[in-house]
């Protein structure tokens, strides 16, 4: 026979094997084999321990599987099936066995966990939750992340798995290797989660066509986040660039008008009356051009003047005009960390940031209620997700705005820093305070988020870098000065006609004199041909 087959002592010693086992054991001869234990053919001291066991035992044949040391040294596994033999008497004459060599099998079979030990892991692993269900509905299999959505999306322990979120399972697996499928919680109306699952049907055989089948799931809360940020991010863009063109061309209109209006206030036979006139079409002029300044912060156009800034003095300073501004029925709280928290911004354009969100908080709250401004540091780790998307690792300061007013509606959400979107009445804003406040923060390279419910309250969080700087630089408020002019020369250069013919008659009037050119080609034939010197440049940057 092909395998090998031995007889043994009950001690162990090999009275005699057949050549198959000499081939098997690969020793030289029969007699030098025969010259062994079988116990020293094992490997493992447990499998040694074994056999001598079965020297005690009444059973008439065992089974083990090996590991047998071959004469060269090499080793195999073999399937060891012996019997014993016994007297009249029940005692043991010897043990008649075999030894079939299975490495192959067990080789196999050891490749086969070493694959499905990977299989699991790389499973385990997965971001996408990974769910095998048989024809029953029942949940064979379910990796963490799996684990993970299903403890989001079904409400209590089932037998039998029915229901993913508000989505019937039939659908998946009616529509098995279709695109992936939108799913939601269905009992939390409110929650935002958004997921997303797919079905793979597992073909059976003859007897039963269809064995059950594999969903993948997984959470695209945030990607979705992600994208419909990115798209208020792009329709904004779009907006301010609208924005800006019109502010552009609106504030040269508005140009001529103030500068024309403060020629006429000069004239000295100028009638009350006619100063009355001269006063109205000034203030409403500077009315205009305050709408042409906000929409050119929300298209961040506009210059600023930036300087290295302690927030927590100047923060001191704003809660203390906002207490003198609010009315007594708000609670107004300061709430900030210790430390020095120093960043680059134009201070004017900052305290436009937290007036317009006060003042908006403010009219929330008509029947009063709290409002808490609190600055901390935001430290973004390069491993770590940032609170908003695209942000860069470092340090931020986070600024908190927060009251407990009515709140903004779920749908309004989406569009409140466009220009000119407002949910006030008529006569109570233009709906550019929230759009300049979002282009400002831009502007600086920060970020803002927005989270409201209504009949609980808004909180608006703004991120602004941090600086490197360890120490703030305070400058001085600049004075404002009107210069006399002695005859020199101002080459103007705007393509505003009546802007263009106001800048100079103001300068004139001034005492300077002017050359006006109305594009830049134009200004440097100018100034090359002009004979006397040129001692400023005025351009419409």
């Amino acid at each position: 026979v092909p395998i090998g087959l031995y007889r043994t002592t009950p001690d162990g010693r090999i009275l005699d094997v057949n050549e198959a086992m000499v081939h098997m054991l690969r020793y030289p001869d029969k007699e030098t084999l025969l010259q062994e234990s079988v116990i020293n053919l094992y490997v493992s001291a447990n499998t040694r321990d074994d056999w001598k066991n079965q020297l005690s035992l009444r059973d008439e044949i065992y089974r083990l599987e090996v590991r047998l040391r071959r004469y060269d040294g090499t080793e195999i596994w073999a399937e060891d099936v012996a019997r014993a033999v016994r007297d009249e008497q029940g005692d043991i004459l010897f043990y008649d066995g075999s030894l079939q060599d299975i490495t192959d099998r067990k080789e196999a079979e050891e490749a086969l966990k070493r694959r499905e030990y990977e299989l699991q892991t790389i499973i385990s692993h997965l971001p996408e939750g990974v769910l095998l269900l048989d024809g029953d509905h029942h949940i064979v299999m379910a990796n963490p992340a799996a684990q993970k959505v299903l403890n989001l999306l079904v409400n209590e322990a089932q037998p039998k798995l029915e229901l993913l979120g508000d989505t019937p399972l039939e659908v998946l697996e009616n529509e098995a290797g279709q695109p992936w499928k939108e799913i939601k919680p269905a009992d939390d109306k409110g929650s935002e989660m958004v997921f997303e699952a797919t079905a793979v049907s597992l073909p059976g055989d003859a007897e039963k066509s269809h064995i059950g089948c594999i969903i993948v799931l997984r959470d695209v809360t945030e990607e979705r986040q992600r994208q419909q940020y990115q798209a208020a991010q792009e329709r904004l863009a779009t907006v301010g660039q609208m924005a800006a063109g019109i502010a552009h061309d609106f504030n040269n209109i508005m140009a001529a008008v103030v500068l024309y209006a403060q020629l006429i206030r000069r004239t000295e036979t100028l009638s009350p009356r006619y100063q009355r006139y001269i006063t109205t079409i000034e203030e409403q002029a500077n009315r205009a051009a305050e709408l042409t300044r906000q929409m050119l912060d929300f298209s961040r156009r506009s210059v600023l003047s930036r300087q290295e800034m302690d927030i927590l003095p100047f923060l001191k300073e704003i809660y203390k005009l906002l207490e003198r501004t609010l009315p007594e029925n708000i609670n107004l709280h300061l709430e900030y960390d210790e430390e020095k928290l120093i960043i680059n911004v134009d201070p004017t354009r900052f305290q436009q940031i937290l007036m317009n969100l006060a003042l908006n908080a403010r009219d929330a709250m008509p029947q009063g209620g709290d409002l808490t401004i609190k600055a901390s540091r935001l430290v973004v780790k390069q491993q770590t997700a940032a609170p908003m998307p695209n942000m860069p690792p470092g340090n931020w300061l986070m600024l908190t705005v927060q009251d407990t007013g009515q709140g903004i509606p779920e749908d309004h959400l989406p569009r409140i820093f466009e220009p000119f979107f407002t949910t006030k009445g008529p006569d109570r804003g233009t709906g550019l305070g929230l759009s300049q406040v979002y282009g400002i923060v831009k502007q600086h390279e920060g970020y803002i988020d927005v989270s409201s419910k209504v009949g609980v309250g808004t909180t608006f969080i703004i991120y602004l870098p941090i600086s490197e700087f360890q120490e703030s630089i305070l400058l001085p408020a600049p004075t404002q000065k009107m210069f006399e002019g002695h005859g020199e020369l101002i080459l103007v250069i705007e393509d505003n006609v009546p802007a263009r013919l106001a800048l100079c008659e103001v300068l004139e009037n001034a005492g300077y004199k002017t050359l006006a050119a109305g594009n830049g080609r134009d200004a440097l034939t100018l100034f090359d041909e002009s004979t006397q010197k040129i001692s400023l440049v005025l351009s419409d940057l």
